[in-house]
């Protein structure tokens, strides 16, 4: 159990963007990095409110153009 997520930022690149999308591909959470942060996400949606238990999908977009994509599952 870990209250928050380290987000696996590529150190080589530049992040822009981080978004956390749901199974059916409805936007949870989204954030522009400056400087790497957040360097977390805590399981709240943009509006504060927590997200549900189940699994997720998240897309690190970089200044290259390049996206990294990946899952995460939530159990509370």
């Amino acid at each position: 159990y870990d209250p928050a997520w380290n987000i696996p930022y590529d150190t080589n690149k530049k992040p822009k963007s981080v978004k956390i999308l749901d199974k059916s591909g409805r936007e949870v959470f989204q954030s522009t990095v400056l400087d790497f942060s957040p360097a977390e996400w805590n399981g709240e949606s943009n509006t504060g409110l927590a997200i549900g238990v189940g699994y997720h999908l998240y897309f690190i977009e970089y200044a290259d153009g390049t996206v990294d994509k990946g899952s995460l599952t939530i159990l509370r």
